[in-house]
């Protein structure tokens, strides 16, 4: 198997376990928190999707995330700035969570221009060194 096969073998397989998993919650199911200093599935969900957007686009192509170029944001309701990271346990409890199905869309958006970009690739783009 060759190691582009691969990695996009592992990423789908994520996708299919994200679906399998979220599947039916419930608005309040997805805004469930188990502790005081716990994230919900919703940040979770949304947290690995933009982390996943702007690694790929951004960090390694040096594009504009699917955020920006889509306006994700607005479709979401979530600030433009908003990176999905390094919140502070008030920012934790204060995230409303969009609708699961709006947070599923937008991973696609973003699995969709991560395997265009993995397919892509060659192997003498295996052994570059990325800056994060």
């Amino acid at each position: 198997m060759e190691l582009v096969d691969f990695i996009q073998a592992a990423l789908n397989g994520t996708q299919r376990g994200v679906k399998r998993a979220t599947d039916g919650l419930t608005a309040h199911e997805l805004a469930w928190r188990p502790g005081p200093e716990a994230n919900s599935i919703g940040l979770i969900l949304f947290h690995a999707t933009r982390s996943e957007d702007t690694f790929i686009q951004a960090t390694i192509q040096h594009k504009t995330t699917v955020w920006e170029s889509e306006k994700w944001h607005d479709k979401l309701g979530i600030s433009a700035t908003d990176t999905g990271a390094g919140y502070t346990m008030e920012q934790v409890a204060a995230f409303k969570a969009p609708a699961l199905s709006d947070l599923l869309a937008y991973a696609e958006a973003v699995r969709l221009k991560t395997i265009e970009y993995i397919k892509g690739l060659t192997p003498s783009k295996y052994d570059e060194k990325v800056t994060w």
